[in-house]
């Protein structure tokens, strides 16, 4: 492994040490092995892509390495030298994963927001029949699917393109195909409250109303991406009346 992407590597995993649930060393030398990991420079920015397994096929929490994890948790970190300024996380399985109650069931014990992402894609991609969990009525394309749980540019760096740049990293990650791919992405408009870098807070997040100027923002800026912004409608309430708002984008990939 080239030392620049040593060093990246070895930074983001000893960032996120208190989640990991296996070895750093073991990672690393899982890394060394698989090449399971993106390093770019951009404008005088590193930008540090990897993958963690989130679920084994059994549906349990991945507690080690493993090749073939129902659920990839996709990470990215971007550094100004060795400070953090921006981070991305996105979950990625296959379409097919959503028929999966294990899986689901993982996905809503970790957040209500990775929760209403998975239903949101379900409805997109197949409708009533994901309403009915009935696959064989289904849409038969079986395509790849994003669900992202934060994204965060620090205030001093924004208006750069780091975001987009992240995206567009995570998505040409997951690609399952060499000639053409769809990749199917949903994201909360919450506000993310920034772990790392200079911005960095103790607090953590509070689901309010004050915040819906900030989903609303976030709404326009995301609209910029190709992504559609939609106010969710649930039978829920809602204590201060906030709505819960994300956003979707379903893309098509080409490969020459």
């Amino acid at each position: 492994m080239k030392k620049i992407a040593e060093k990246y590597l070895d930074l983001s995993l000893k960032t996120i040490r208190q989640w990991l649930s296996i070895d750093h060393g073991e990672m690393m030398s899982a890394y060394e092995k698989r090449g399971g990991y993106v390093i770019e420079e951009k404008d005088g920015l590193v930008y540090c892509l990897f993958t963690l397994p989130f679920l084994l096929n059994d549906g349990a929490r991945a507690r080690r390495y493993v090749d073939d994890p129902a659920v990839d948790l996709v990470l990215a970190f971007v550094f100004a030298k060795d400070t953090v300024i921006a981070d991305i996380c996105a979950y990625h399985m296959s379409s097919s994963e959503l028929f999966n109650p294990k899986v689901f069931s993982c996905l809503e014990k970790e957040s209500d927001w990775l929760y209403w992402e998975a239903v949101i894609l379900g409805e997109l991609l197949y409708g009533d029949a994901f309403t009915c969990q009935e696959k064989d009525l289904a849409y038969e394309e079986e395509v790849d699917l994003l669900l992202y749980s934060n994204m965060y540019v620090s205030i001093d760096f924004r208006r750069k393109g780091i975001a987009r740049h992240m995206m567009s990293m995570v998505e040409r990650s997951v690609s399952s195909r060499e000639d053409y791919d769809v990749v199917c992405s949903c994201i909360s408009l919450d506000p993310d409250l920034p772990c790392y870098g200079p911005d960095k807070m103790e607090s953590t997040y509070v689901y309010s109303m004050k915040d819906e100027p900030t989903r609303i923002l976030n709404a326009h800026i995301i609209e910029r991406l190709g992504f559609e912004a939609l106010r969710l409608e649930t039978d829920e309430e809602v204590e201060d009346g906030s709505l819960l708002w994300f956003a979707v984008r379903k893309q098509a990939y080409m490969f020459v």
